[in-house]
This record gives C-alpha cells, structure tokens and sequence, in this order.
C-alpha cells in the first residue's frame, strides 16, 4: 500500500489507484523480485534484470547515469514506485518542494501527475476507467499508452484497483501475542466456577431467609 494515508492523501480511492499503478508498472511486493519497500525503491527492469537502489536522496539517475537499457533501442531512467523518469525530477522537486525522492515525495509526484490529467474527481468518484483513460500518457503500462510497451488489459487493472481498495478498507488484524486467546477447555471450566459461586450465593440466601441448615456440617 502506499506510504501515505488516506487522510493525507483525502481520499482512500487514491490510496488504491496508487497500489494500480504500482502493480501496473510492475514495482509493487506482489509482482517485483527484489522490492523490500513495495516498490519505491525499484529501478526499471533491464536486460540486465531487475534491480533496486537505496540512496532516496534524490532520483538514481541524478547523480549523472546513463538510461538504463531496457530491449531493442529502448534505454530508460524510470525508477521509483511509479517509475518516474530523471528529466522530470528538477521541476516536479521543485514545484512540489519535495526533500527527496523517498515513498511520501513519490505519492506526492504521482497524485500531481494524476492531478494534471484532471483525474482525481473521477478517482474519488470511483471512476476508474475514465481515470486509467486520462492517465493513459503517464503510465506506459496503462491499456491505451500507445508507447510501445506492453499494456495491461483495463478489466485486469480495475480488479487489482478494487482488491487494493478493499485491502485497504478492510486490513487484516494482527493478532497481539500478549492476549491468551481461550481454549474451550478454559471456557468449561470458567462456566463451572461461575455456576458454582452462583450456587453458593443461592444457598447463603436460602440459609438467610429459611434457616436452612447443611446436614453435612449439623448431623
């Protein structure tokens, strides 16, 4: 899922359009070999395999390397959860002041992304199919790209958005070790106690009102 909340991002469709196109693209934990952090750290899969880098400092490819070679003539910088590419790095750190190229400045330049293709109503409206077609130019991997790439059918990439959003309207409970969970045996014998206090306060109540004596303690 995406490092940055519902809350921060104002809407929880948001948070699972961005788990789309993370799956989309091929970065995320359910589809990359090497990702330890859900994508963020993924640099374009090559013909040299895939990989990862761990310097968020800025974009990998600030720093002065060459576009990695993907297939055929293709080369390319795409790196991060959303596989975005150096020559737009300066202008969207600086637009968006990100600190670094770390997983809330990444949710941060996608939602920007999203936002000049005019799709975050639709998103927030459950639109996902206008808002996979708006934002068809951005991902190469989306259903209508049009770059080349292989692209993943809509039907597809609107299962993966509605399991994303179910995850994350839905997220598994994790069980806290400290708590004893009861055995059925324990439920017995917690049952047994209690019927035998409650006896005993009825017998108490009887002895009270009606003089009743125990004839094992009075022969």
């Amino acid at each position: 899922m995406p490092f940055i909340s519902a809350v921060q991002a104002g809407d929880i469709h948001l948070c699972a359009f961005l788990d789309t196109i993370a799956w989309s693209e091929g970065t995320s934990t359910a589809v990359h070999p090497l990702t330890s952090m859900d994508g963020y750290d993924v640099i374009v899969t090559g013909s040299d395999g895939p990989e990862v880098f761990s310097d968020f400092s800025a974009h990998p490819f600030n720093n002065g390397r060459a576009p990695k070679h993907v297939a055929g003539s293709l080369y390319s910088s795409a790196s991060g959860r959303y596989q975005f590419l150096r020559t737009h790095w300066v202008h969207y750190r600086d637009q968006l002041k990100l600190p670094d190229f770390g997983p809330l400045s990444q949710d941060l330049w996608a939602i920007q992304l999203i936002r000049e293709r005019n799709a975050l109503t639709d998103i927030r409206q459950h639109q996902i199919r206008e808002a996979i077609s708006r934002c068809a130019n951005i991902w190469a991997s989306f259903p209508g790209a049009g770059y080349g790439q292989p692209e993943h059918k809509l039907d597809q990439l609107l299962m993966v958005f509605e399991s994303a959003l179910h995850k994350l309207q839905f997220p598994p409970q994790i069980p806290d070790d400290n708590v004893p969970v009861p055995s059925e045996s324990t439920d017995i014998l917690t049952e047994l106690r209690d019927l035998k206090d409650e006896t005993a306060k009825i017998r108490c109540l009887l002895e009270a009102h009606f003089g009743l004596v125990d004839k094992n303690q009075h022969p």
